[in-house]
């Protein structure tokens, strides 16, 4: 698998994780639509915030281990994890989806 396939593949479990409520049919269409967006959306980050998205959520790492890796202060690494979702939402919001997710 690709590592562009692999992270648009952990994009479909977390919208996946985040609407087990919703009928499968609306919930498939809702994914179809949202991933390659989310895929351009987060291409679209300034490097910086891109770099701790997707070392958080496609490799799993915590913001401590994410802080050692790039050398900076765990406090840094949570104020990019933060501007990178605002910016992200407002993207998606931007671009006519309910963000769906904090």
């Amino acid at each position: 698998m690709s590592t562009s396939s692999t992270h648009d593949a952990l994009i479909v479990v977390d919208m996946l994780n985040r609407y087990e409520h919703e009928d499968s049919d609306q919930l498939a269409e809702s994914v179809r639509e949202r991933v390659p967006a989310m895929r351009r959306m987060i291409d679209g980050l300034p490097q910086e915030h891109r770099t701790v998205i997707d070392l958080a959520y496609y490799h799993g790492r915590s913001v401590t281990e994410i802080g050692d890796i790039l050398s900076i202060p765990v406090a840094t690494v949570k104020t990019r994890m933060f501007y990178a979702r605002k910016k992200l939402g407002e993207a998606l919001q931007a671009a006519g989806y309910d963000r769906g997710w904090p």
